[in-house]
């Protein structure tokens, strides 16, 4: 029934913006400057979905290098953009109720606004309406994004959906084919600071102290429990491994992830060493960067881990 409503809300939404897009307020520019000056990139709200938008602004810097390149991003994934050196500046959106991220998305197209923005791509692909709006208050010279359940009215360049199945980096960088790029990145790596390395080194002095002990990193969280390996299975590792004294086993998640981390330990014969889960993204990165390997579900940190080279091997 749910899924029923679902489609037929779409669908309705889909004609009513087709009707809206005849009004002459919705008239699109054609043209797109061929070296845009400031250019303004709206990432997705999850943490896996923003990591795979790497790509994209490194190939940006690397055809445009003297563009400003800014990203509009949710405070809990911010950390991912400033560690990149090709962003120039990060603009928080969203956060609060539902209410209060919808008043601030029209504060922030004001912000855009008085920018000026040449060029704008929108990286959302759930089909969320607000971002193509947000496109469109912005007032950007020329706008990019994926045109699904009525979403093109409000780009100059709306990008069909593809039909079939597609990596999220390729839906990622696809954005970017209305631009005269030949070449896109595709891989996606984040560069870890030393000094955050430091950082761990002296917040978590027994990362420094294992020696020549592997660090094995245990993440039991993830999103949809159908997606996750059970936690028995996770406190059995840990027990094994510890148990070798050959290693040393670390225990890290989110807030969202402490249930499972406590029940790992009521489980476990074992003693491990366990992360804050007050970790910013930026200081989990730099801590999955010293793992020697990593065991974890299909879920952000996954992404995360994989983006800073560390060695994986998934529930």
């Amino acid at each position: 029934m749910r899924s029923t409503l679902k489609k037929c809300y779409f669908s309705m939404r889909e004609i009513g913006l087709q009707v809206l897009g005849r009004l002459p307020v919705f008239s699109k520019n054609l043209q797109l400057k061929a070296k845009p000056k400031k250019i303004a990139v709206i990432s997705q709200r999850r943490l896996g979905d923003a990591v795979f938008a790497i790509p994209v602004l490194q190939t940006l810097r690397a055809h445009i290098p003297e563009a400003q390149i800014h990203v509009l991003s949710p405070p809990y994934v911010r950390d991912v953009f400033d560690m990149l050196p090709e962003v120039q500046e990060v603009i928080e959106y969203g956060g609060g109720s539902k209410l209060e991220a919808t008043v601030a998305l029209f504060a922030v197209s004001r912000e855009l606004r008085r920018r000026r923005f040449d060029l704008l791509i929108d990286l959302n692909t759930d089909g969320a309406l607000e971002f193509s709006l947000l496109a469109f208050l912005s007032q950007a010279a020329y706008s990019i994004g994926y045109s699904q359940f009525g979403r093109g009215v409000f780009y100059d360049r709306p990008l069909d959906f593809p039909e079939f199945e597609t990596h999220m980096v390729d839906l990622m960088v696809n954005t970017l084919y209305p631009l005269p790029i030949a070449s896109p990145v595709k891989s996606v790596r984040l560069p870890v600071k030393r000094e955050d390395v430091h950082g761990i080194y002296e917040r978590l002095p027994w990362v420094r102290s294992a020696g020549n002990r592997p660090l094995v990193g245990l993440h039991p969280g993830g999103h949809h429990p159908t997606q996750r390996w059970p936690v028995d299975y996770y406190a059995d590792l840990a027990d094994r491994l510890i148990a070798t004294g050959r290693v040393e086993v670390v225990l890290c998640g989110g807030s969202q992830d402490q249930p499972l981390i406590e029940e790992m330990g009521d489980r476990m014969t074992g003693i491990p060493h366990v992360a804050p889960h007050t970790l910013s993204l930026r200081a989990l990165a730099a801590l999955f960067s010293t793992f020697d390997l990593f065991v974890c579900n299909n879920s952000g940190p996954l992404h995360l881990a994989c983006a800073v080279e560390a060695h994986l091997a998934r529930g």
